[in-house]
């Protein structure tokens, strides 16, 4: 509508019969936008039709003795109401005249549908979060959300039995949930967490919120797990820093204290009923992705028959795995780095024959260097193990081709990241991320066992940190 449009003056026009078409469909559309507006259109036709009847009785009486033009207008109206059947006779008037305008208005718009208000749809709440991903997740019948790439909205749960669940903020924030666990949802940069545990990646905003019922955490541009139970609140932050802050039931907020990458602390009651913050060595284990085993893989790996006991197959490479940034938990996993690399120089590996050997620790053991010549083009995988608990696992890999070498040792891992590693993946330079181990039969050695066909690899992983291999296999 014109931001000129006066509808006194409109009204006034129409009335005198001089409003045009342009200001019949503006005079329409004001009347319609509100119930009060057709009240002011009675009170002004019903002045209107006063003034005009006054004008006709000043035609008929001598000038001099007129005083109208000296009333007030409040007088005029008094006089009027006081006229029961001029009222009558200009509200019956009235009524026809508003129903004729309406006719003439409406009439050449009949055919067209009005949409009935009372059908409208409310307006759709705003979606601030979605499940990204699952792994072997067995929702609660009491979970407003049970499958992959549903949207949630603020105050909608999340209950997990068993399993795995990523969910992705509207803020980008990627929030990896591990059973059991109850998780509603806050906002597009929040959530609480009624038990269970959860791992946060804030990747483009600082500021996302996980509230327990003892503290409040909020990140400042990092990764941090949170996990809420019966013994308290424990937080590990990976990189960046987090801020903690107790929640008292009542009064002012309780302790606050910023957490750096690399600690660790546990929020409780102490015994006079106060929560406070404590420091630890070690803090509860959490998975930070989600595993794709053999099965579930959208598509094979090309060179990988099978694998089997505890070692998994990853379809995907997963984008770090640098220490403690790809924990693996309970299981072993090995992934596909670079196929037909051709060797620019002869390549010294750890291993190269069938048989069994717990002896892999080339700085303590005398190991001589396998070579593989130049020329040679190899497909390279990695097998790996992230653990903070120590864990003793055992699987077994099969390649569709024969094994030509295997690399255990830390510094060789390290020189050969960059030909035969796969470029999406970040890797660590971290001293002990090759295998460990003597000729005893300590159970915290390392082992590996190459198969007489020399296409089954077999590792025993003693893992209290991180086991890397890298196994090159003779390419197609």
């Amino acid at each position: 509508m014109n931001a000129a449009f006066d509808p006194i003056t409109a009204i006034d026009a129409w009335l005198d019969d001089e409003l045009d078409a342009p200001g019949q469909h503006a005079l329409t559309t004001w009347l319609e936008a509100d119930a009060e507006h057709a009240a002011v259109l009675a009170r002004r036709a019903f002045l209107h039709s006063r003034l005009r009847q006054l004008h006709g009785r000043l035609l008929d009486t001598p000038p001099a003795p007129v005083e109208l033009p000296r009333k007030r207008l409040w007088t005029v109206v008094r006089d009027f109401a006081n006229d029961y059947w001029t009222l009558s006779v200009v509200v019956a008037t009235l009524t026809m005249t508003i129903i004729l305008l309406s006719l003439a208005l409406i009439v050449p718009d009949w055919g067209r549908s009005t949409p009935n208000v009372a059908e409208v749809d409310p307006p759709r709440p705003e979606v601030v979060a979605k499940i990204t991903a699952t792994h072997q997740a067995d929702w609660d019948k009491s979970s407003d959300a049970n499958f992959k790439n549903i949207e949630m909205f603020p105050g909608e749960r999340l209950v997990l039995n068993s399993g795995l669940a990523e969910v992705t903020f509207a803020d980008g924030t990627v929030a990896l949930i591990e059973a059991p666990a109850e998780v509603r949802i806050r906002d597009a940069n929040g959530c609480d967490l009624l038990r269970g545990q959860l791992t946060a990646v804030a990747r483009f905003k600082k500021g996302f919120v996980v509230e327990t019922t003892l503290a409040t955490i909020t990140d400042i541009g990092t990764e941090f797990s949170v996990a809420s139970g019966d013994q308290g609140v424990d937080a590990l932050v990976y990189s960046g820093e987090i801020v903690v802050q107790c929640n008292e039931d009542d009064g002012p907020p309780g302790e606050r204290r910023v957490v750096a990458a690399g600690d660790s602390v546990r929020v409780f009651r102490d015994a006079s009923g106060a929560v406070v913050i404590q420091d630890r060595d070690s803090a509860a284990e959490f998975v930070r992705g989600i595993p794709e085993t053999a099965e579930e893989a959208t598509s094979p790996v090309p060179g990988i028959v099978e694998t089997t006991d505890a070692l998994r197959l990853l379809a995907k490479t997963p984008a770090d795995v640098g220490f403690r940034s790809y924990q693996t938990g309970n299981q072993i996993v090995v992934f596909a780095e670079q196929r037909g690399v051709e060797l620019t120089a002869s390549l010294n590996v750890d291993f190269d024959k069938p048989g069994f050997c717990r002896n892999v620790n080339p700085d303590v053991s005398g190991i001589e260097p396998e070579i593989i010549d130049r020329g040679t083009r190899v497909d390279s995988y990695l097998i790996h193990m992230d653990s903070q608990k120590k864990r003793s696992l055992r699987g077994s890999v099969r390649f569709a081709r024969p094994i030509l070498g295997v690399i255990v040792d830390g510094k060789k891992l390290n020189a050969t990241d960059e030909m035969l590693g796969s470029p999406a993946v970040r890797y660590d330079e971290y001293g002990h991320r090759g295998l460990e181990g003597d000729d005893t039969a300590n159970p915290n050695n390392d082992t590996i066992e190459i198969s007489e066909d020399r296409q089954t690899l077999t590792v025993g992983f003693a893992c209290v940190t991180i086991d890397q291999v890298r196994v090159l296999v003779a390419a197609e």
